[in-house]
């Protein structure tokens, strides 16, 4: 299921930057199950970021269009303030980074490779992936996930094309 995290005030960050963040499942609401309950309401009213997490998959990218087209439409949330966030991205996917981009008319996406070998024996071993290996892709890449929310500046993510995310 397409995630969508809202990222506004609650947890003191890097460089003494505050956030929230509320997970919401796409199983309950309208459509795609997109909910509208005051929580909700209240998250995204007061977020400056909305992160849109999803990964190759037809579905998802559908998903993932009808959400952004809501959070404009109901909230009106420009484009601008989401980060579209692709999880366990593949080179070879039969969704490609240009078909994501395409059919959520985002060109700036945020990539996270997958890298299930380092993932699963981080959490295997009860270790944070940032010490367990610190310079596998994926670690590397939620490194800069972060910095992109704390800096609210898009780390441009150009090695999704090359041969760094395989």
């Amino acid at each position: 299921s397409v995630t969508l995290s809202i990222a506004g005030g609650d947890w003191q960050g890097p460089y003494g930057r505050t956030f929230s963040a509320w997970r919401l499942s796409s199983a309950s609401g309208p459509g795609y199950g997109f909910s509208s309950d005051p929580l909700t309401l209240a998250a995204i009213g007061a977020a400056r970021t909305v992160v849109l997490v999803l990964q190759q998959s037809v579905a998802q990218l559908k998903q993932a269009a009808s959400l952004i087209g809501w959070l404009g439409n109901v909230y009106g949330i420009p484009k601008d303030h989401i980060l579209v966030v692709v999880n366990r991205y593949l080179k070879r996917a039969s969704v490609t980074f240009d078909d994501i981009r395409r059919a959520l008319g985002h060109d700036e996406l945020t990539v996270l490779p997958s890298h299930y070998k380092a993932v699963l024996a981080s959490i295997d071993c009860g270790v944070p992936l940032v010490e367990y290996d610190r310079t596998s892709p994926v670690t590397r890449a939620i490194l800069e996930l972060q910095h992109e929310l704390v800096s609210g500046h898009h780390v441009e993510q150009q090695r999704a094309a090359g041969d760094v995310f395989q």
